[in-house]
């Protein structure tokens, strides 16, 4: 099929590896000296084509997902949203992504489910802090989850070699006081690995995570505290 070309393949990656993102975002890494129009007019022929669906949600503009038929042409599982419910989760997942891979220490990144591990975060993110390599998994919740379950997950990532720390990103201060006082109840070692995130602008266009509140081991911090290097400005 000549619409196929290595070009289209990587774009279908690009969306899957997302599950879901912005054609502004797609545009910005795989326009290669296209303008916008034409870039525009490239993803609705994929979207005759049957490959992709674009919708609308908030104040971001067009959203990209793979229909079923694309996702036979990409490495990446499909997620079908008309039957799971997620999609909004996931449109914030990315968000969240894409605003935390603005920092320079934060390398790398994916919304990709993590196969190496049975735990599947939302998230995760290849970083470095004092020359230091280390894994960051990212996990969002728009909701709060019984304790039991909280707790069981917290103690699964202590266990969990993949992941050297947990960052968990919510817009709502009963979830962010729920979660800590869980933390304050577990084990230091434990503890210690998981922080927490309360970002009140949290939506589809994501967070300034730079004015976010913070939380790891009893303590309010900064992101620069947790994730930063005393030398930065």
């Amino acid at each position: 099929m000549k619409l196929l070309t290595a070009e289209i393949i990587e774009i279908i990656n690009e969306i899957a590896r997302w599950k879901a993102i912005t054609q502004r975002e797609l545009f910005k890494t795989h326009g290669r000296g296209k303008t916008y129009a034409n870039f525009s007019i490239k993803m609705k022929s994929l979207e005759r084509a049957g490959l992709i669906k674009g919708f609308y949600e908030g104040n971001k503009g067009k959203y990209l997902i793979l229909t079923k038929n694309g996702s036979q042409f990409s490495v990446h599982p499909y997620m079908d949203y008309e039957s799971s419910g997620s999609l909004i989760h996931d449109l914030i997942c990315t968000a969240v992504m894409k605003s935390l891979l603005e920092h320079p220490l934060f390398s790398s990144g994916t919304a990709l489910d993590y196969v190496k591990s049975p735990i599947q975060p939302d998230g995760v993110i290849y970083a470095k802090r004092y020359g230091t390599s280390y894994l960051l998994a990212v996990e969002v919740e728009l909701n709060q989850k019984s304790q039991k379950r909280v707790h069981e997950k917290f103690v699964k990532y202590a266990n969990d070699p993949e992941f050297h720390h947990v960052l968990y990103v919510t817009q709502k201060r009963s979830v962010y006081d729920a979660y800590g006082k869980i933390l304050k109840g577990l084990h230091e070692e434990i503890a210690s690995r998981i922080a927490l995130c309360l970002a009140p602008d949290l939506s589809p266009s994501g967070c300034d995570y730079l004015k976010a509140t913070y939380w790891l081991r009893g303590k309010t911090l900064e992101f620069n505290d947790l994730f930063g290097e005393k030398n930065e400005g």
